[in-house]
């Protein structure tokens, strides 16, 4: 595998197991088909929702979602257990390992997690379990390849199980010939088919799959080290379990099996028996010819190492985050953030893709957003159900998108030409630059909100806090408006050209009026709705009026010189805001109440290391350091991170990890501006 960092940085205080704090690996992502017709999404998961909690899954894959009923899990809890020599390690949620149960996504297409710890508890054997899904199939193969740690022989019992989907109407689970199917039919219209290796001595089952039930193939291993014997078996939810046993296992083992869905049970068995058809390696090789190819019909700049293996999992990552029947991009993998898209994370992951030269995922997401529920007033919402493109409630308003939106149109017409369907857009287009004219707050400011951090109430008090005239979002509001206004002198009227320019040229007027602190030489956070006052902390994403070109010269290179002083850390990184009590003592924190996913405030963020590196960029400044930094603070195997790090010691930050814009996207945006590859977000508005 390429890149695995080495140890440098302290140990964090508060992990499960001693290890270095960049060598914790993601806690979840997505295996996807990439197929709009049928999709299928594997959700996989580590036990816990992050380091600091005790674990509540069962580790591997949680949920699996098929074709059109994207909103149901088709099967869950696709796990296992063991004993060793006799020793009986069956609780799932305590498998383990140096890298804490995360896992790394392979270019290759093979996503893989090594098991070497039952809890704190070196094991003395290894258990690499592995997925492959082939794209544009409907089914995946697990794979499981086990060897002795300390060198000596051991004779290992291995349960590989599953269970169904719940439903409120009866499924029927059956067995024969190295087969098992569950059939779902009445409830879901779905089947699943399920293969044994019978190269190895097994004992196969279906049962409950209920977890709570005797019945259930994991229950009766924990409690009889066996499984029970059913060759068929009905309930509201079906289990699964294959019992190898008596493996000898000193050099490497390997079991495989597969998992195959279709519409109906028979779908699901006659695709099993064409997949078993062929050699697991055989489907290996073919899923990583399918991930090559796609990789490569984009932009590879001149990378190497750790850079180019960062660069090519960023990219899957916004890949595989892609719902491809709607489009829609799903902002974190992470289970806690509930696989929605965020409209701004979205847009911004869907630009990314487009400056790769992975026009078609771009395309498909641009061609969505017409579609998306808006406000009252016309704005987007804050963030969409991904897998049916409702509005999913959150905090509002949030009207950075919007400016994001025109950016984003405005850079593939100006770098790619691609007239005709830029023209196919201009009724949205105008729409939300008009709105950006129609829609004014105090001192005519562009409305006041809530972009870009979601911050309706107090870390700490939970009291409610009041909207802001954010300095983000007017430079996003100047920026979408000047790209609006070079819209419509391409291919558009030069009546809205220049009214689009002119509502720009007055926001840029009355930032610098209102937003800009003379004394200090530096852009105020932003100023409250209620009160007019102003938030003098710093803020790393009042970057955005460099980067859109608001602001250039010497009241730019004062202000970005005032951010990195104040806000940056760990050699390259920037803090999202001063005292910024996110992930250490806010209430808010993703995993409660209470919990605290750092040892300091003010994590550093990639997302706006990024913004610093594109303020830097239309200053003439070198952004290697930047980039460097984004690299030194991956997870585990060159994988992209979520939200944060630990500025203590740079340890990643697990509830929003992978995310599919905040590391993966802005890391490869920014490595193509490195390399004159993609045009700055400047150069488009000029």
């Amino acid at each position: 595998m390429t890149g695995v960092q080495t140890c440098a940085l302290p140990i964090s205080l508060f992990l499960s197991l001693s290890i270095c704090s960049t060598e914790r690996a993601v806690p979840s992502y997505w295996l996807n088909n990439w197929d709009s017709e049928s999709p299928l999404i594997v959700f996989w998961n580590m036990a816990s929702n992050s380091w600091s909690v005790p674990p509540s899954y069962r580790p591997g894959i949680q949920t699996v979602r098929a074709f059109q009923q994207m909103e149901r899990d088709v099967i869950t809890d696709d796990s296992f257990a063991f004993d060793i020599d006799g020793v009986k390690y069956r609780d799932p949620m305590q498998m383990n390992s140096s890298h804490l149960g995360g896992c790394v996504q392979e270019v290759d297409g093979e996503l893989w997690t090594e098991y070497t710890h039952y809890g704190k508890t070196k094991l003395p054997i290894v258990i690499r379990r592995s997925f492959y899904m082939p794209p544009h199939q409907t089914f995946y193969m697990v794979k499981y390849q086990i060897s002795s740690a300390d060198g000596n022989e051991h004779n290992v019992n291995l349960l590989d199980f599953l269970s169904s989907g719940s439903c409120n109407e009866w499924g029927r689970g059956k067995c024969n010939d190295n087969t098992c199917s569950i059939d779902q039919q009445y409830c879901y219209g779905y089947g699943v088919a399920v293969s044994v290796d019978s190269s190895h001595n097994v004992k196969y089952t279906v049962g409950n799959g209920d977890f709570s039930n005797n019945d259930n193939p994991l229950n009766y291993f924990a409690k009889n080290g066996d499984v029970p014997s059913f060759n068929e078996y009905n309930q509201f939810t079906v289990g699964f379990g294959a019992l190898y046993q008596d493996i000898h296992v000193k050099d490497t083992v390997t079991i495989v099996s597969y998992r195959a869905f279709g519409k109906t049970v028979e779908d699901a068995q006659k695709l099993l028996a064409e997949v078993k058809a062929k050699t697991n390696k055989k489907w290996e090789e073919t899923t990583k010819s399918s991930y090559q190819q796609w990789l490569s019909s984009g932009i590879i700049p001149s990378l190497s190492g750790d850079a180019l293996d960062l660069y090519k999992k960023s990219l899957l990552v916004l890949k595989n985050s892609q719902y491809a029947t709607l489009g829609t991009i799903t902002s974190s993998m992470h289970p806690l953030y509930g696989y929605k898209t965020w409209m701004r994370d979205s847009i911004m992951g869907a630009f990314m893709l487009d400056a790769s030269h992975h026009h078609e995922e771009a395309k498909k997401y641009f061609d969505w957003v017409p579609k998306a529920p808006l406000t009252d007033i016309g704005a987007f919402h804050t963030c969409y159900e991904t897998f049916t493109g409702a509005k999913s409630d959150f905090v509002e308003p949030q009207y950075d998108s919007i400016g994001l939106y025109l950016i984003a149109m405005n850079y593939h017409l100006q770098v790619f030409g691609d007239e005709e369907w830029v023209r196919s857009h201009l009724p949205t287009i105008e729409k939300f630059a008009q709105w950006l004219i129609d829609n004014k707050g105090t001192g005519n400011l562009g409305l006041s909100d809530r972009s870009p951090w979601e911050e309706s109430s107090d870390h700490h008090t939970g009291e409610p806090l009041p909207e802001e005239y954010y300095t983000w979002t007017q430079g996003l509001y100047y920026g979408g408006l000047v790209a609006a206004s070079l819209i419509e002198k391409k291919i558009g009227t030069p009546i809205k050209e220049s009214q689009y320019m002119a509502r720009a040229k007055e926001i840029q007027e009355l930032t610098l009026e209102l937003l800009w602190n003379e004394d200090e030489s530096r852009f105020y956070r932003g100023r409250r709705a209620d009160t007019f006052m102003p938030d003098t902390r710093a803020e790393s994403t009042t970057l955005s009026v460099i980067f859109t070109g608001l602001v250039d010269g010497s009241r730019a290179l004062s202000h970005l010189n005032y951010i990195t002083s104040t806000i940056e850390h760990l050699d390259g990184g920037l803090s999202r805001y001063e005292g910024d009590p996110y992930f250490y003592d806010s209430i808010w924190n993703p995993c409660g109440k209470g919990t605290s996913e750092t040892q300091l405030n003010e994590p550093v963020w990639p997302v706006t290391t990024a913004y610093g590196a594109w303020a830097e960029l239309a200053l003439g400044k070198d952004i290697t350091r930047r980039l460097n930094w984004m690299i030194k603070y991956s997870a585990y195997g060159n994988m992209p991170i979520g939200e944060g790090v630990d500025r203590a010691d740079g340890a990643l930050i697990v509830p929003s990890s992978p995310d599919s814009f905040e590391h993966s996207g802005v890391y490869v945006y920014t490595t193509l501006l490195k390399f004159g590859k993609a045009k700055t977000i400047l150069e488009t508005l000029e």
